[in-house]
Protein backbone atom coordinates (compact mmCIF):
# COMPACT_ATOMS: atom_id res chain seq x y z
CA UNK A 1 0.00 0.00 0.00
CA UNK A 2 1.36 3.27 -1.31
CA UNK A 3 1.47 6.01 1.34
CA UNK A 4 0.64 9.69 0.26
CA UNK A 5 3.48 12.25 0.14
CA UNK A 6 2.85 14.35 3.31
CA UNK A 7 5.14 17.20 1.42
CA UNK A 8 2.75 17.19 -1.75
CA UNK A 9 -0.33 16.91 0.14
CA UNK A 10 0.43 19.86 2.40
CA UNK A 11 1.05 21.87 -0.88
CA UNK A 12 -2.50 20.54 -2.03
CA UNK A 13 -3.90 21.65 1.32
CA UNK A 14 -2.36 25.01 0.85
CA UNK A 15 -3.68 26.15 -2.38
CA UNK A 16 -7.00 25.20 -1.37
CA UNK A 17 -7.28 27.38 1.53
CA UNK A 18 -5.85 30.35 -0.94
CA UNK A 19 -8.77 29.72 -2.95
CA UNK A 20 -11.43 29.51 -0.63
CA UNK A 21 -9.96 32.91 0.90
CA UNK A 22 -9.59 34.59 -2.49
CA UNK A 23 -12.32 33.74 -4.37
CA UNK A 24 -12.20 34.47 -8.33
CA UNK A 25 -12.63 38.17 -8.82
CA UNK A 26 -15.82 38.33 -11.25
CA UNK A 27 -15.49 40.59 -14.20
CA UNK A 28 -17.43 43.47 -14.82
CA UNK A 29 -18.16 45.63 -17.76
CA UNK A 30 -16.39 48.38 -18.66
CA UNK A 31 -19.05 51.54 -19.39
CA UNK A 32 -16.84 52.96 -21.71
CA UNK A 33 -16.28 49.76 -23.77
CA UNK A 34 -20.27 48.42 -23.57
CA UNK A 35 -22.95 49.16 -24.70
CA UNK A 36 -26.50 47.66 -24.02
CA UNK A 37 -29.01 46.12 -26.92
CA UNK A 38 -32.29 45.56 -26.27
CA UNK A 39 -35.78 44.50 -28.44
CA UNK A 40 -33.65 41.85 -30.15
CA UNK A 41 -35.58 39.39 -31.99
CA UNK A 42 -36.41 36.40 -30.24
CA UNK A 43 -33.86 33.65 -32.26
CA UNK A 44 -30.71 36.21 -31.55
CA UNK A 45 -28.29 34.60 -30.00
CA UNK A 46 -23.75 35.80 -28.96
CA UNK A 47 -22.79 34.64 -32.96
CA UNK A 48 -26.17 36.42 -34.84
CA UNK A 49 -25.24 39.61 -32.67
CA UNK A 50 -22.00 39.45 -33.46
CA UNK A 51 -22.03 39.00 -36.95
CA UNK A 52 -24.50 41.77 -37.25
CA UNK A 53 -22.50 44.87 -36.31
CA UNK A 54 -19.69 42.73 -37.54
CA UNK A 55 -20.84 42.77 -40.74
CA UNK A 56 -21.14 46.86 -40.29
CA UNK A 57 -17.23 47.08 -39.92
CA UNK A 58 -17.61 47.75 -36.07
CA UNK A 59 -14.55 46.46 -34.50
CA UNK A 60 -16.61 44.68 -31.83
CA UNK A 61 -14.74 42.53 -28.63
CA UNK A 62 -17.63 40.43 -27.46
CA UNK A 63 -21.19 39.91 -27.84
CA UNK A 64 -23.14 38.55 -25.36
CA UNK A 65 -27.03 37.65 -25.79
CA UNK A 66 -28.80 37.08 -21.70
CA UNK A 67 -30.54 33.73 -21.97
CA UNK A 68 -33.38 33.02 -18.72
CA UNK A 69 -31.92 29.86 -17.22
CA UNK A 70 -35.24 28.30 -16.55
CA UNK A 71 -36.68 28.31 -20.62
CA UNK A 72 -33.09 28.47 -21.61
CA UNK A 73 -34.67 31.02 -24.35
CA UNK A 74 -33.44 35.04 -24.75
CA UNK A 75 -34.12 37.80 -22.65
CA UNK A 76 -34.35 39.67 -26.26
CA UNK A 77 -31.63 41.84 -25.37
CA UNK A 78 -27.66 41.63 -24.63
CA UNK A 79 -24.35 43.44 -24.83
CA UNK A 80 -21.45 44.72 -27.16
CA UNK A 81 -18.14 45.44 -25.91
CA UNK A 82 -15.55 46.86 -28.05
CA UNK A 83 -11.62 47.76 -28.12
CA UNK A 84 -11.81 51.30 -28.04
CA UNK A 85 -14.41 53.82 -26.42
CA UNK A 86 -14.26 55.84 -29.38
CA UNK A 87 -15.91 52.89 -31.41
CA UNK A 88 -18.71 52.36 -29.03
CA UNK A 89 -19.67 55.69 -29.07
CA UNK A 90 -19.48 55.46 -33.29
CA UNK A 91 -21.78 52.24 -32.77
CA UNK A 92 -23.87 54.21 -30.33
CA UNK A 93 -24.72 57.33 -32.23
CA UNK A 94 -25.18 55.08 -35.65
CA UNK A 95 -27.20 52.34 -34.56
CA UNK A 96 -30.28 53.57 -32.36
CA UNK A 97 -33.58 52.78 -33.84
CA UNK A 98 -31.58 50.29 -36.75
CA UNK A 99 -33.21 47.75 -38.08
CA UNK A 100 -32.34 44.13 -37.18
CA UNK A 101 -34.76 40.51 -37.89
CA UNK A 102 -38.10 42.91 -38.38
CA UNK A 103 -37.78 44.91 -35.17
CA UNK A 104 -35.92 48.39 -34.17
CA UNK A 105 -32.85 48.47 -31.71
CA UNK A 106 -32.82 49.83 -28.59
CA UNK A 107 -28.88 50.78 -28.30
CA UNK A 108 -27.56 52.55 -25.19
CA UNK A 109 -24.48 53.03 -23.24
CA UNK A 110 -24.40 50.61 -20.14
CA UNK A 111 -25.42 51.48 -16.79
CA UNK A 112 -25.56 49.87 -13.24
CA UNK A 113 -28.94 49.68 -12.32
CA UNK A 114 -28.14 52.05 -9.30
CA UNK A 115 -27.05 54.63 -12.04
CA UNK A 116 -30.13 55.47 -13.45
CA UNK A 117 -32.11 58.48 -12.44
CA UNK A 118 -35.73 57.08 -12.18
CA UNK A 119 -36.42 60.75 -12.10
CA UNK A 120 -35.38 61.23 -15.75
CA UNK A 121 -37.53 58.54 -17.09
CA UNK A 122 -40.56 59.65 -18.84
CA UNK A 123 -43.90 56.82 -19.76
CA UNK A 124 -45.66 58.23 -22.30
CA UNK A 125 -48.78 56.79 -23.55
CA UNK A 126 -51.48 57.80 -26.84
CA UNK A 127 -49.21 57.02 -29.57
CA UNK A 128 -50.83 56.48 -32.81
CA UNK A 129 -50.76 52.97 -33.84
CA UNK A 130 -48.58 54.09 -36.64
CA UNK A 131 -45.91 55.92 -34.96
CA UNK A 132 -42.76 54.05 -34.90
CA UNK A 133 -39.84 53.48 -32.46
CA UNK A 134 -37.32 56.24 -34.22
CA UNK A 135 -40.44 58.79 -35.00
CA UNK A 136 -41.06 58.77 -31.03
CA UNK A 137 -37.29 59.22 -30.29
CA UNK A 138 -37.50 62.31 -32.89
CA UNK A 139 -40.59 63.44 -30.83
CA UNK A 140 -38.75 63.45 -27.31
CA UNK A 141 -34.94 64.74 -29.24
CA UNK A 142 -35.15 68.51 -28.64
CA UNK A 143 -35.86 68.26 -24.58
CA UNK A 144 -32.08 66.35 -24.45
CA UNK A 145 -29.96 63.65 -24.76
CA UNK A 146 -31.68 60.42 -24.73
CA UNK A 147 -30.17 57.67 -23.30
CA UNK A 148 -32.93 54.67 -23.99
CA UNK A 149 -35.85 54.98 -26.29
CA UNK A 150 -38.66 52.18 -26.00
CA UNK A 151 -41.56 51.46 -28.04
CA UNK A 152 -43.70 48.54 -26.85
CA UNK A 153 -45.07 46.42 -29.69
CA UNK A 154 -47.35 43.42 -29.20
CA UNK A 155 -46.10 39.63 -29.95
CA UNK A 156 -47.04 40.38 -33.58
CA UNK A 157 -44.95 43.49 -33.80
CA UNK A 158 -47.51 45.93 -33.61
CA UNK A 159 -47.40 49.00 -31.23
CA UNK A 160 -49.01 49.40 -27.99
CA UNK A 161 -49.64 52.53 -28.40
CA UNK A 162 -47.06 53.62 -24.94
CA UNK A 163 -43.34 53.83 -24.75
CA UNK A 164 -40.72 55.16 -21.94
CA UNK A 165 -37.77 57.18 -23.03
CA UNK A 166 -34.65 57.91 -20.36
CA UNK A 167 -33.32 61.24 -20.33
CA UNK A 168 -29.38 61.56 -19.22
CA UNK A 169 -30.64 64.64 -17.25
CA UNK A 170 -33.94 65.37 -14.75
CA UNK A 171 -34.78 68.93 -16.40
CA UNK A 172 -35.16 67.16 -20.12
CA UNK A 173 -37.83 64.75 -19.01
CA UNK A 174 -39.34 67.98 -17.28
CA UNK A 175 -39.29 69.65 -20.56
CA UNK A 176 -40.76 66.98 -22.42
CA UNK A 177 -43.84 66.31 -20.32
CA UNK A 178 -44.67 70.18 -19.91
CA UNK A 179 -44.57 70.39 -23.29
CA UNK A 180 -46.14 67.48 -24.75
CA UNK A 181 -48.45 66.04 -22.23
CA UNK A 182 -52.01 66.49 -23.65
CA UNK A 183 -50.76 67.71 -26.99
CA UNK A 184 -52.27 65.81 -29.90
CA UNK A 185 -49.73 63.29 -32.52
CA UNK A 186 -52.15 61.84 -35.27
CA UNK A 187 -54.96 62.35 -33.85
CA UNK A 188 -54.34 60.72 -30.68
CA UNK A 189 -53.85 62.68 -27.62
CA UNK A 190 -50.73 61.91 -25.57
CA UNK A 191 -50.43 61.42 -22.15
CA UNK A 192 -46.55 62.10 -20.89
CA UNK A 193 -45.80 61.86 -16.90
CA UNK A 194 -42.91 60.63 -14.76
CA UNK A 195 -42.30 57.10 -14.92
CA UNK A 196 -43.54 55.32 -11.65
CA UNK A 197 -42.67 51.52 -10.84
CA UNK A 198 -45.15 49.44 -10.17
CA UNK A 199 -43.51 49.18 -6.27
CA UNK A 200 -44.40 52.79 -5.58
CA UNK A 201 -47.45 52.51 -6.91
CA UNK A 202 -49.18 50.91 -4.06
CA UNK A 203 -52.04 52.29 -2.90
CA UNK A 204 -54.10 51.35 0.95
CA UNK A 205 -57.85 51.12 1.04
CA UNK A 206 -57.54 54.72 2.62
CA UNK A 207 -55.21 55.98 0.15
CA UNK A 208 -55.67 55.68 -3.53
CA UNK A 209 -55.45 57.90 -6.52
CA UNK A 210 -56.36 55.54 -9.42
CA UNK A 211 -60.19 55.43 -10.30
CA UNK A 212 -61.80 52.52 -12.09
CA UNK A 213 -65.30 54.02 -14.72
CA UNK A 214 -68.02 51.74 -15.42
CA UNK A 215 -70.98 52.48 -17.66
CA UNK A 216 -69.08 54.94 -20.02
CA UNK A 217 -71.72 55.95 -22.76
CA UNK A 218 -70.66 55.33 -26.36
CA UNK A 219 -68.70 57.96 -28.43
CA UNK A 220 -67.61 59.67 -25.01
CA UNK A 221 -64.14 60.17 -25.39
CA UNK A 222 -60.64 60.58 -23.17
CA UNK A 223 -60.62 64.30 -23.70
CA UNK A 224 -64.34 64.34 -22.44
CA UNK A 225 -63.30 62.46 -19.57
CA UNK A 226 -60.19 64.48 -18.72
CA UNK A 227 -62.45 67.26 -18.81
CA UNK A 228 -65.08 65.36 -16.52
CA UNK A 229 -62.35 64.54 -13.88
CA UNK A 230 -60.22 67.88 -13.99
CA UNK A 231 -63.03 70.03 -12.44
CA UNK A 232 -61.93 68.01 -9.09
CA UNK A 233 -58.08 68.00 -9.48
CA UNK A 234 -54.89 67.93 -11.67
CA UNK A 235 -55.23 65.02 -13.69
CA UNK A 236 -52.29 62.56 -14.41
CA UNK A 237 -53.96 60.60 -16.56
CA UNK A 238 -56.94 59.01 -18.49
CA UNK A 239 -57.96 55.77 -20.54
CA UNK A 240 -61.07 54.01 -22.15
CA UNK A 241 -60.92 50.50 -22.93
CA UNK A 242 -61.19 49.77 -26.47
CA UNK A 243 -63.04 46.74 -25.78
CA UNK A 244 -66.61 47.83 -25.78
CA UNK A 245 -66.77 47.41 -22.32
CA UNK A 246 -67.67 51.17 -21.72
CA UNK A 247 -64.81 50.87 -18.87
CA UNK A 248 -62.06 53.33 -18.09
CA UNK A 249 -59.14 54.60 -15.55
CA UNK A 250 -58.21 58.09 -14.44
CA UNK A 251 -55.59 58.81 -12.59
CA UNK A 252 -55.45 61.69 -10.13
CA UNK A 253 -52.50 63.52 -8.93
CA UNK A 254 -53.58 63.97 -5.32
CA UNK A 255 -55.50 61.20 -3.10
CA UNK A 256 -58.14 64.27 -1.94
CA UNK A 257 -58.82 64.88 -5.42
CA UNK A 258 -59.91 61.35 -5.89
CA UNK A 259 -62.33 60.62 -3.39
CA UNK A 260 -63.98 63.85 -3.96
CA UNK A 261 -64.39 62.89 -7.54
CA UNK A 262 -65.79 59.49 -6.26
CA UNK A 263 -68.40 61.11 -3.76
CA UNK A 264 -69.17 63.41 -6.26
CA UNK A 265 -69.77 60.91 -9.43
CA UNK A 266 -70.62 57.59 -8.59
CA UNK A 267 -74.13 56.93 -9.51
CA UNK A 268 -74.76 60.72 -9.33
CA UNK A 269 -73.56 61.68 -13.04
CA UNK A 270 -75.93 61.29 -15.78
CA UNK A 271 -74.17 61.55 -19.56
CA UNK A 272 -76.94 60.45 -22.55
CA UNK A 273 -78.97 59.04 -20.22
CA UNK A 274 -76.27 56.90 -18.50
CA UNK A 275 -75.00 57.27 -14.70
CA UNK A 276 -71.84 56.27 -14.14
CA UNK A 277 -70.10 54.40 -11.75
CA UNK A 278 -67.03 55.33 -10.39
CA UNK A 279 -64.95 53.63 -7.62
CA UNK A 280 -61.07 53.02 -6.34
CA UNK A 281 -59.25 51.18 -8.79
CA UNK A 282 -58.00 47.64 -7.62
CA UNK A 283 -55.30 45.79 -8.91
CA UNK A 284 -54.69 42.27 -9.65
CA UNK A 285 -52.36 41.77 -6.46
CA UNK A 286 -54.39 43.83 -4.37
CA UNK A 287 -57.48 41.87 -5.12
CA UNK A 288 -56.00 38.15 -4.64
CA UNK A 289 -53.80 39.11 -1.37
CA UNK A 290 -55.34 38.12 1.86
CA UNK A 291 -58.65 38.35 2.94
CA UNK A 292 -61.63 36.13 3.20
CA UNK A 293 -63.74 38.16 0.19
CA UNK A 294 -61.58 39.58 -2.63
CA UNK A 295 -62.03 43.67 -3.02
CA UNK A 296 -63.88 43.46 -6.57
CA UNK A 297 -66.32 41.26 -5.31
CA UNK A 298 -67.28 43.20 -2.18
CA UNK A 299 -67.50 46.42 -4.31
CA UNK A 300 -69.74 44.22 -6.92
CA UNK A 301 -72.01 43.28 -3.85
CA UNK A 302 -72.60 47.02 -2.61
CA UNK A 303 -73.34 47.58 -6.35
CA UNK A 304 -75.94 44.69 -6.85
CA UNK A 305 -77.70 45.66 -3.61
CA UNK A 306 -79.67 48.28 -5.92
CA UNK A 307 -79.90 45.59 -9.00
CA UNK A 308 -83.01 44.02 -10.49
CA UNK A 309 -83.45 41.24 -12.23
CA UNK A 310 -86.31 40.81 -14.73
CA UNK A 311 -87.37 37.53 -17.04
CA UNK A 312 -90.42 36.85 -19.10
CA UNK A 313 -90.43 40.34 -20.60
CA UNK A 314 -91.89 39.79 -24.30
CA UNK A 315 -90.18 40.11 -27.02
CA UNK A 316 -91.73 42.51 -28.80
CA UNK A 317 -90.97 45.10 -25.59
CA UNK A 318 -88.40 48.22 -26.58
CA UNK A 319 -85.89 49.34 -24.51
CA UNK A 320 -87.67 52.35 -24.16
CA UNK A 321 -90.84 51.00 -22.75
CA UNK A 322 -89.21 48.96 -20.99
CA UNK A 323 -87.57 52.13 -19.10
CA UNK A 324 -90.59 53.90 -18.83
CA UNK A 325 -92.39 51.07 -16.90
CA UNK A 326 -89.31 50.60 -14.31
CA UNK A 327 -88.51 54.24 -13.94
CA UNK A 328 -92.12 54.62 -11.79
CA UNK A 329 -90.60 52.17 -9.23
CA UNK A 330 -87.66 54.88 -8.63
CA UNK A 331 -84.92 56.56 -10.59
CA UNK A 332 -82.82 54.39 -12.65
CA UNK A 333 -79.08 54.38 -12.74
CA UNK A 334 -78.67 51.71 -15.50
CA UNK A 335 -81.09 49.68 -17.74
CA UNK A 336 -79.61 46.71 -19.63
CA UNK A 337 -82.39 45.05 -22.21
Amino acid sequence: MMMANPNLQAAVMNQFNQMSMNPPVKKTLDPNLTLYVGNLPDNTFDNDLFKNFNSKNYKVAKAKVIIDRNSSKSKNFGFLTFFTPEEAQRCHDAEQNSQYGGKQLIVSKWKKDKDYDDKSNVFVKGLPKDMAQNQMHDLFKPFGAIESCKLEMDSNGTSRGYGFVQFEKIESANQAIQALNGTTQGGSELTVTKHVKRSEKEETPDFYTNLHIKNIPTGFTEANLRDLFKEFGDVRSVKIKEDGSEQGFCQMSRHEDAKRALEALNAKKEINGKFLFVSKHISRSENTAGGKVPPITQQMKETFKSNVYVRFIPKSVTEKEFMDKMSKCGKIISMKL
